[in-house]
């Protein structure tokens, strides 16, 4: 997993070659840290998807554009295009199946 920031957000998502896991999360949120291992984990069990994390606080400029209004917030990206996102806590399982394009 990589970290996205405002100069890699684009190339990293948005130009990605591959589906993008990405993990809208913020470092004092107490659900985001109990969601990372799990993250991690899927992280290390896919090939066919990309898993990134983008902290909001240093992604300001960009939020707007995406609708991130609570943290954590999942979005899968596909060929630069949002293909659905969920808000909350997921388990491993649930980021397996959210994972699908």
């Amino acid at each position: 997993m990589i970290e996205v920031n405002i100069e890699n957000f684009d190339s990293e998502v948005i130009k990605s070659d591959k589906p993008v896991v990405v993990d809208f999360f913020a470092t004092w949120c107490g659900p985001c840290k109990r969601m990372k291992p799990n993250l991690e984990q899927f992280a290390s069990t896919t090939e066919d998807v990309k898993v990134v994390l983008a902290d909001v606080d240093g992604l300001q400029d960009i939020l707007p554009g995406y609708d991130i209004v609570s943290v954590p917030t999942i979005v899968l990206f596909n060929e630069g295009k949002e293909v659905r996102r969920k808000s909350g806590y997921m388990s491993v399982e649930d980021l397996e199946s959210f994972s699908v394009v």
